[in-house]
């Protein structure tokens, strides 16, 4: 009778404690990439190859290639992010060990004083437990575990490709700053030309003293010039020392860059699909998520009966003239059941926060998606803007290599006076420089649709005819030749 109440009293609160989980879920949903409205934003066009890990290598710098391996290597950053991944590993191994039996070992010796005599109560067990996983709470925060180290994986993959998009970045910075010195230093020694043609003009008393004067003055400016280039150079060699986990002398090691400009040809016609699962970041996001969903089964298995089973074995008894023999032999088994009554709301609690958790990882996946398509969408433009831009700038160096020419050729000859050759001067210093910007930023705009990509970019490239190692005393060439011969139209 007694045990017929017992065990229906133990049904009506196992009912009870099991209706509380399904009072709380969780409400974000993980966004589908079709939503994400990218089609019209982004052009498809060809197929291409689907991953190239060694993306960097497109830009066909030999030096480049160099500098990343070797950060990759021994760089620091990347050092703590493998750690990370250890960490995360040894804790998955934690959290999966609730799963097997445990089995240790105790003994122990005590030293009782009692009234009229004393005695050494002595015990060497040997003891197991078991919890019988029946609604799987053990197993959920083992998977819990081996999504975070995934994510802690994918998190280390990321932190690679930061490093080689910033060395890249700070790559192709030096190389325009190396290109803005040969315009710097070739326009220097054209204005250099310049005066002394102006000082042999006034001591003709062909000019005046003030076109002299103008003309000197534009030596200081370019020779600040100069300094400030060389020193940004170095402070940019220094950081790609520092990028690559080595000291500042290895700055001194690095040499003229010699990358390719290359523009993006074509996207691969399933290119939504590809950036949802190759991006690091909205990998990591998921794992995060999974992760979050295994901790709220595990909440809601806090709400149930927890069972275990106990033994042991060994020997228990006073003193040592006994101990480890047959009379003081010890062997237990059984069963334990511990069923939450009454928690003051903690249990419930504790679900709520999971739940909100799982939310939160799903909203910031989501996020982290749109945020990618409209990244890729924008650097997607910017390439395209980019080469519309190119045709002009080259266009109108070509119309301030005319000026110059025949500017120049004019002021020998005494026919115009200075400020016409001082403004076609500047004009062709501000377009040289244009035209070294335009096509390092080509260059930056496909390193950033790589980053933004994933790091995956395969055969999306096409080599054009110029490249970007071409210096200013190109331009000046072509200035020569065409003072030399008929001016074009």
């Amino acid at each position: 009778m007694y045990m017929r109440a017992f065990f229906l009293s133990f049904a009506a609160l196992f009912l009870l404690a099991s209706c509380a989980p399904f009072s709380v879920k969780p409400e974000a949903a993980f966004i589908a990439p079709e939503d994400a409205a990218s089609e019209k934003s982004i052009a498809l066009a060809l197929d291409a190859q689907w991953p190239r890990r060694k993306w960097w290598e497109i830009f066909g710098d030999r030096q480049l290639n160099d500098l990343i391996e070797k950060a990759m290597r021994q760089s620091p950053t990347l050092r703590v992010a493998e750690a990370r991944v250890r960490q995360a590993r040894g804790a998955a191994l934690e959290a999966g060990a609730g799963r097997f039996p445990q089995l240790n070992g105790n003994a122990g010796a005590q030293r009782i004083h009692l009234p009229d005599s004393s005695e050494w109560n002595n015990s060497a067990l040997l003891e197991a437990s078991f919890v019988i996983d029946l609604w799987g709470r053990e197993r959920s925060l083992h998977k819990a575990a081996l999504s975070l180290e995934q994510a802690a994986v994918t998190d280390a993959r990321a932190a690679e490709l930061v490093l080689q998009s910033s060395i890249t970045q700070t790559y192709i910075l030096l190389a325009q700053n190396i290109q803005l010195l040969d315009v710097a230093r070739d326009m220097l020694e054209a204005r250099q030309n310049t005066y002394r043609i102006t000082r042999d003009l006034f001591m003709a008393g062909m000019t005046t003293e003030l076109a002299l004067s103008q003309a000197e003055a534009t030596l200081p400016s370019s020779r600040a010039r100069i300094m400030e280039l060389e020193s940004e150079i170095d402070v940019l060699k220094f950081q790609l020392a520092a990028l690559c986990g080595e000291g500042p002398d290895m700055a001194f090691a690095i040499e003229r860059p010699n990358l390719l400009f290359q523009h993006v040809q074509a996207l691969p016609a399933s290119f939504p699909a590809e950036l949802v699962g190759r991006r690091p970041d909205i990998v990591a996001q998921k794992w995060r998520a999974e992760a979050a969903a295994e901790r709220i089964n595990a909440a809601r298995a806090d709400f149930y009966p927890n069972f275990s089973l106990s033994a042991a074995i060994g020997y228990v008894g006073v003193g040592f003239s006994h101990f480890l023999t047959a009379r003081t032999a010890q062997a237990q088994f059984g069963p334990a059941l511990t069923l939450p009554i009454f928690q003051g709301g903690a249990l419930l609690g504790r679900l709520e926060q999971r739940d909100a958790e799982y939310d939160e990882a799903v909203e910031s996946y989501n996020e982290a998606v749109f945020s990618a398509f409209s990244a890729v969408a924008e650097q997607m433009r910017i390439i395209a803007g980019l080469k519309e831009r190119v045709v002009e700038v080259e266009r109108a160096l070509e119309l301030a290599q005319r000026s110059y020419a025949i500017a120049n050729r004019a002021y020998s000859a005494g026919l115009t006076d200075y400020l016409d050759v001082l403004s076609a001067e500047n004009t062709l210093l501000a377009q040289q420089e244009t035209n070294v910007q335009i096509k390092t930023q080509q260059l930056s705009a496909v390193a950033d649709l790589i980053n933004e990509l994933g790091g995956g970019y395969g055969a999306l490239v096409e080599e054009s005819a110029g490249t970007l190692h071409k210096t200013a005393r190109d331009s000046e060439q072509k200035a020569v030749e065409t003072e030399s011969g008929e001016a074009p139209l």
